[in-house]
């Protein structure tokens, strides 16, 4: 699992820290990690990956920046009874972000109904030139569409921001 924590001073995210992190056992009071480093991931974020983790313990952790002072210093965190649902909402995300990136790529890049009947409409990723996806192209009796030799159809990659 990992932990991840945010660092401000002044309303800035602090970059350049070097925070450690403890972990303890809310059950049982046993620390089970002790001022581990955590890694910098930008923006002031800084993440711990918690490889003992078990979602049916409950644990409290605190973020250490080390350098900050007042109330910018620390980072607490604390896992159970929500820990479950807060796993499957990350599930959620990441499968709607990779849906979500498809469908960029759909609206967005290049696309060419190349020669042939079959598995001759290619959708390229970002870089223009490898095979995301390939279809069949159909009529709406479902008969395959044959494109004629030489005459390829195509549509450009999208420019402009998105």
């Amino acid at each position: 699992m990992w932990i991840a924590a945010h660092f401000v001073e002044n309303n800035f995210s602090v970059l350049g820290l070097s925070p450690i992190v403890t972990i303890i056992n809310f059950d049982t009071g046993a620390t089970v990690v002790s001022g581990e480093a955590m890694v910098e991931k930008g923006s002031g974020f800084y993440g711990y990956y918690f490889v003992d983790y078990d979602p049916n313990v409950d644990y409290a952790i605190v973020c250490d920046s080390v350098t900050l002072s007042g109330s910018g210093r620390y980072s607490y965190v604390t896992s159970g009874e929500y820990g479950d649902v807060l796993d499957d909402i990350q599930t959620t995300i990441s499968g709607v972000d990779v849906r979500t990136l498809l469908l960029r790529k759909i609206q967005t890049n290049r696309l060419v109904l190349n020669d042939g009947d079959a598995g001759n409409w290619t959708l390229y990723n970002d870089d223009g030139v490898t095979p995301l996806l390939t279809f069949d192209v159909v009529d709406k009796n479902n008969e395959l569409i044959v494109q004629s030799s030489h005459v390829p159809s195509r549509r450009s990659k999208a420019t402009g921001v998105y």
